[in-house]
């Protein structure tokens, strides 16, 4: 029931978007950043300078050249208790200071479906770059997306809560059909010291989408952004993170994230975090989580990672599940 009356609210809220509207561009609707991995919205999302290996392609491509031989990652999330997001990663080591990834983000169900494909490729400027530039980590994201809506017709006698007036409007801006693009992250990462490091990420710096709704075909763009990170080790097994993300859109919206983590045992992290938009009626969630370990002998090591997110919505669980060989 609660997916059915999240599904009508959509079709109301996107009908100039899927129906009348060419011309309308920065759909934020479609394709929405809710932030992959246990561990980085445990942080409260502040994770820009702190993405490393598998899960790095989906907050700073830089982090990909943090890869030791072969990483991999798995992560699922049932958004505000109705929307599935399930995403897989993957990276590795090239000839030293060059790394590769891939990964795949997927969610929804009949109503509306989305399937983000990422390739990666990050190279380590360490022993490559001249002096002065060596610290620096540059990444880059090839994003392939594609969406498919209206599958199923809406029913009267699904909807209760809603009056005939309400449902017949939904019922009236009901479209089905797909879209496709392609899109490209950039980011950087910079090794200011041994305790601090920066980071830079510009999200959907070219991005193009192309949608089919069966009347029409026009182009949409998701709104390009972004996010300045540092992340802070004051002391062995103790990280604090801080975030600053905006949109580049008329609305100008900026969001801050800070985070912390304590490593215990080195078998143990216990995480907090917090996210707050700056506006005079924003947005603020508050999230909590942990991380295991697990070492293999001359092998590598597993993880699992939980986050609860407590949001004005529905408070959220989240789970990830990696290892790093």
């Amino acid at each position: 029931m609660k997916r059915q009356i999240l599904y009508l609210i959509t079709l109301i809220s996107l009908y100039p978007a899927f129906g009348i509207a060419q011309g309308l561009s920065n759909l934020t609707a479609a394709f929405v950043d809710v932030g992959i991995g246990a561990r980085a919205i445990a942080f409260g999302g502040a994770y820009t300078a702190l993405a490393r290996n598998a899960e790095a392609a989906f907050w700073n491509p830089a982090g990909v050249s943090y890869s030791e031989k072969i990483n991999i990652e798995f992560s699922r999330v049932n958004q505000f208790g109705v929307i599935p997001y399930n995403a897989f990663s993957g990276t590795m080591t090239v000839a030293g200071t060059h790394a590769i990834g891939a990964g795949m983000l997927h969610s929804g169900d009949e109503y509306l479906s989305e399937t983000s494909v990422l390739l990666s490729y990050a190279i380590n400027g360490e022993n490559l770059l001249p002096s002065g530039f060596e610290k620096i980590r540059f990444g880059f994201n090839l994003k392939i997306q594609f969406a498919d809506f209206g599958g199923t017709t809406p029913q009267s006698s699904d909807y209760p809560f809603f009056d005939q007036a309400e449902f017949d409007a939904a019922v009236i801006s009901h479209v089905q059909g797909s879209a496709s693009g392609v899109g490209m992250d950039l980011g950087l990462l910079y090794a200011f010291s041994d305790k601090l490091d920066l980071a830079l990420v510009y999200r959907n710096a070219f991005n193009k989408i192309s949608w089919d709704n069966g009347q029409e075909n026009y182009d949409e763009g998701i709104p390009d952004a972004l996010a300045f990170g540092m992340a802070y080790r004051p002391a062995n097994g103790l990280i604090f993170a801080f975030d600053f993300d905006e949109t580049l859109t008329n609305d100008r919206s900026r969001r801050v994230h800070f985070g912390s983590e304590k490593l215990l045992l080195n078998k143990l992290a216990l995480r907090g975090g917090i996210g707050q938009s700056i506006a005079a009626a924003g947005w603020r969630d508050y999230a909590m989580g942990f991380g295991l370990f697990h070492y293999f002998t001359g092998l590598g090591r597993a993880h699992f990672d939980y986050a609860f997110q407590i949001n004005d919505l529905e408070n959220t669980h989240r789970f990830s599940l990696g290892v790093e060989l």
